[in-house]
């Protein structure tokens, strides 16, 4: 009975409890006559959306602020912020802070304050940092007066004769600017025009180089002076070759490849210098091994193509654990696009370093031994699904056929299952897929026998030995006559007759310089 009338009694106090607790309004006077239990109260539905709600809100708010910020100049309000600031330098007007900034390049100097970073975070002090990274002004060259002002006046509002970069200092904020945000791909890309005029003006104009025919001096100024493009066919041209006549009386010819390369021939002399439109000095992770986006791919297919096939390799600076990481993420994805641009960088890179010496001034980078590709590549193409599997195989054999294992067992069967068409009801493979396999099964087989042969006695495997090269082939290859007989005929046309069109080529290019030349010469004759 005694437990009846407990019963009883505590009803209607946990039903009352129980209504409290269903209205949000009356949640703390509940939880203040009871006995709280340690930590933090549970918060309604309610309260937890309108938290919810109140930090979307103000997410919102700082990246509307931030955009503001970027798309147009202090405002008054943050002006007279500065003004009052504890910060003698604070208080100094805009343009002086972008000159002390631009002097000093010391990305700390942003960090400083919300104020400094604000005043620094322009567009025109982006496009001055991407131009003094990209232009190589460091070689002691005489420019005149005229060329020198449109240079100085590219590079406002750095002070251009009171602050030449040496090699070091490039290097330093390439790498600097390269693992900022706000220095996307875009805004490089769009820097090109600029950097060539700025060449054309210290090489050409700014070395007293005059045109020998004056009906040549429109093209002359359709590249070197903003604005001066004529609507003619001329712009659609790939190179441009104007004749010159240099301030000693000697014949020169003036040979550009828009936004790429700026080429002085001298006739007399038999002397031809090269000069790059960026000089490019670093790779950054990103493109490496990043986000693999189709804008991060134009960017180091653009790299590769400004950084040219006549350099050594030993004077750009990249990881190569990054690079390796990226081409392992490719080949898991199956993103071809990707694994071809960084096969070329790895091929290209580590073969120069190991056959060249390294440049005055550059540290030596070469390899302690021949070029090579790590045999997991190979292990984890052949472990995907086909044709993926043997597309991806066939690319990174195209790069270093002398890379793989020899003596693998998975390998030799994998190899057996194609020349035997173990793959034949596979739905996915077209009929020139099922030919290839079966015929690179054949010559796989054969390869991998006669491999162990090359390294007879310890020796080492010359670069004109190598079955390919660059994603050529050695005509001079012993396996050569057997890819283009009839044993092997199916994989002919892989490996020889199409290397002109070849995506595995090293001057293949996915996207090129002259894709944006063409794209910008339409925007400035429709404005």
């Amino acid at each position: 009975m005694t437990s009846s009338r407990s019963t009883l009694s505590t009803t209607p106090k946990r039903k009352h409890q129980r209504q409290d607790s269903e209205n949000p309004e009356n949640l703390h006077n509940v939880t203040a006559t009871k006995k709280r239990r340690p930590g933090r109260p549970l918060l309604s539905f309610a309260q937890l959306a309108a938290r919810r709600a109140a930090r979307k809100s103000a997410r919102r708010s700082r990246r509307n602020w931030k955009l503001s910020q970027l798309a147009s100049p202090p405002s008054a309000a943050i002006q007279s912020k500065r003004r009052n600031g504890s910060s003698a330098l604070e208080r100094l007007p805009v343009e002086l802070l972008e000159r002390i900034f631009l002097y000093a390049l010391d990305p700390n100097f942003c960090r400083a304050s919300p104020f400094l970073a604000s005043a620094v975070s322009s567009e025109r002090i982006y496009r001055t940092l991407i131009r003094l990274a990209f232009f190589k002004d460091d070689d002691g060259s005489k420019i005149s007066g005229d060329a020198r002002e449109r240079i100085a006046e590219a590079l406002k509002p750095a002070d251009y004769e009171a602050m030449p970069l040496d090699e070091d200092d490039r290097v330093k904020l390439q790498s600097t600017i390269l693992r900022c945000r706000w220095c996307t791909g875009r805004r490089i890309l769009a820097q090109l025009p600029a950097l060539m005029r700025m060449k054309i003006q210290k090489y050409v104009i700014g070395a007293g180089i005059v045109l020998s025919d004056p009906k040549e001096q429109p093209q002359l100024d359709m590249l070197s002076v903003q604005g001066r493009f004529a609507d003619d066919k001329s712009r659609t041209y790939k190179l441009y070759i104007l004749k010159g006549t240099a301030p000693d009386g000697g014949e020169c010819a003036i040979i550009v490849d828009p936004l790429v390369t700026l080429n002085i021939r001298w006739t007399e002399k038999d002397i031809s210098w090269s000069h790059r439109v960026m000089d490019i000095r670093v790779l950054p992770d990103y493109l490496l091994r990043g986000r693999r986006t189709e804008d991060d791919i134009d960017l180091l297919e653009i790299f590769r193509q400004e950084y040219g096939l006549d350099g050594t390799g030993h004077d750009v600076h990249f990881s190569k654990g990054a690079l390796e990481s990226g081409i392992r993420t490719a080949i898991t994805i199956r993103d071809m696009r990707a694994l071809n641009s960084l096969l070329k960088v790895h091929e290209f890179f580590f073969r120069q370093r190991w056959e060249t010496d390294p440049p005055l001034g550059c540290a030596n980078q070469r390899p302690g031994q021949r070029y090579t590709l790590p045999e997991e590549f190979f292990f984890q193409a052949i472990r995907l699904p086909m044709p993926d599997a043997m597309h991806i195989f066939t690319r990174l054999f195209r790069c270093n056929a002398e890379s793989i294992p020899p003596n693998s067992s998975e390998l030799t069967q994998w190899a057996m299952d194609l020349g035997y068409g173990s793959h034949r009801d596979n739905e996915k493979m077209t009929v020139d897929d099922h030919d290839l396999a079966q015929g690179l099964g054949s010559f796989l087989l054969d390869f991998m026998t006669e491999l162990p042969g090359y390294d007879d006695e310890g020796r080492r495997i010359a670069p004109d030995e190598e079955l390919f090269r660059y994603g050529m082939i050695n005509n001079f290859h012993a396996f050569y006559t057997h890819i283009i007989g009839e044993k092997y005929g199916p994989i002919a046309k892989w490996a020889y007759v199409v290397e002109e069109t070849s995506e595995a080529v090293v001057d293949h290019y996915s996207f090129d310089a002259f894709q944006i030349w063409r794209v910008y010469v339409d925007n400035e004759l429709n404005t």
